[in-house]
């Protein structure tokens, strides 16, 4: 059985491809919480940008919290994990590396879309920000750095403003 101890704790294992990966977070104390990771390993490394928490090839509906708070907890989570997670979640994924590679690419470009929305909204408020204080010139050149897909109706109309407002000075 793994020792669970206060530091963050990791155990893997792996073939010459894939690795599954167990851990917990010793914050989470004393509700600590199961954690498993599934990618790609080359060696003894594991790839950077190739793995995911496997509860992202999971279901929304079987997505749930494995908790432990002590040796009893845990042997359950484990077995629960052993039974029931593990044959139909993660061992598709282990046979199959074109399908770990899909959700795998699936998962870091929904990231990627979630961070660019995130700066462009950052940029927006900048945008709003210079425009309301009457730096035009701040808020033209905010605004000819957005994908024209993502200038609202508004930006559109204070990017307008903007340029008009710099044209006359």
């Amino acid at each position: 059985m793994l020792e669970w101890r206060g530091a963050h704790e990791s155990r893997h294992v792996s073939n010459e491809h894939v690795f599954l990966d167990f851990s917990y977070w010793p914050e989470h104390s004393p509700d600590y919480c199961l954690i498993i990771g599934v990618g790609f390993v080359e060696g003894r490394s594991v790839l950077i940008g190739s793995q995911i928490g496997l509860w992202y090839a999971m279901p929304p509906d079987k997505r749930k919290p494995m908790p432990f708070r002590n040796p009893d907890d845990l042997v359950r989570a484990l077995e629960y994990l052993r039974d029931d997670i593990l044959p139909t979640y993660a061992k598709p994924l282990w046979e199959d590396p074109q399908l770990l590679r899909q959700f795998i690419n699936r998962f870091y470009s929904e990231q990627d879309a979630t961070n660019e929305m995130k700066e462009v909204e950052s940029k927006r408020r900048q945008a709003e920000a210079a425009f309301r204080a009457g730096n035009y010139s701040e808020t033209v050149n905010l605004y000819r750095g957005f994908s024209p897909v993502d200038l609202t109706t508004t930006d559109q109309k204070r990017f307008e403003i903007a340029r008009r407002k710099m044209s006359q000075s």
